[in-house]
């Protein structure tokens, strides 16, 4: 079996807009969640998302206070944005916005960091061609 990256290591994070921010104190420990507004995610088995966090060994999941609940990352994205309340979301999303202040990441060092996404097929002799140009892309493309 062989395995090619794809992504490099991701992690989600907690941010809020500062709108959201104004007037609330910012959570310290994933246990300050329950104190806040959370932007609920609903998964595709109809389940919530528990928001995991971990640090030096530490770990908690915990089902988020909020009465929002949405199932696609770019609603989710954009209630947080619009100062609806605390999302947690892939750091690749969220670049651009942190950068020009309109989202403010919150417990960053509770965030861990996941392996990327990467492409697993099996090394065969006689590999039919499509799937030798789509590896052949993917490895141009690799980060």
């Amino acid at each position: 079996m062989v395995a090619i990256p794809i992504t490099p290591t991701l992690r989600s994070l907690v941010v809020g807009s500062p709108e959201y921010f104004k007037g609330r104190s910012k959570p310290i420990v994933p246990l300050d969640l329950v104190q806040h507004r959370c932007i609920q995610m609903r998964m595709a088995n109809g389940r919530l998302y528990r928001w995991e966090f971990e640090r030096r060994g530490e770990a908690h999941v915990i089902d988020v206070p909020g009465n929002l609940t949405l199932d696609a990352t770019d609603l989710i994205l954009a209630a947080a944005l619009s100062g609806a309340g605390l999302a947690y979301i892939g750091e690749y999303s969220l670049a651009a916005h942190m950068a020009a202040r309109h989202l403010i990441p919150v417990l960053e060092e509770w965030c861990p960091a996941y392996p990327g996404l990467s492409l697993y097929f099996s090394q065969r002799r006689h590999m039919p061609a499509k799937l030798r140009a789509f590896i052949d892309l993917i490895r141009e493309q690799a980060v």
